[in-house]
């Protein structure tokens, strides 16, 4: 879900930097590179944020049994 908002962000600053006045054919070259950097961290944005989620996730949760089994864990009663 956070992608969902850095995404559209990143990729119009990227386009907007694209259309800056640029210098010389190095200076296109670059804003084109810019553009097609952003697309793939368009694409790849997602799935790493994905993937980092899993394993912090499941690292949390053997933390959590970790800490649970010598302490006794959470007790909770619901009506």
């Amino acid at each position: 879900m956070f992608s969902l908002i850095i995404v559209p962000i990143f990729i119009l600053i990227a386009v907007v930097a694209a259309f800056a006045p640029q210098h010389g054919q190095s200076g296109a070259m670059q804003a084109g590179l810019g553009v097609g950097m952003a697309a793939v961290f368009a694409v790849l944005a997602p799935i790493m944020y994905g993937a980092m989620g899993f394993i912090f996730g499941a690292l949390g949760g053997l933390i959590y049994n970790l800490v649970a089994r010598w302490t006794g864990g959470i007790a909770f009663e619901v009506e």
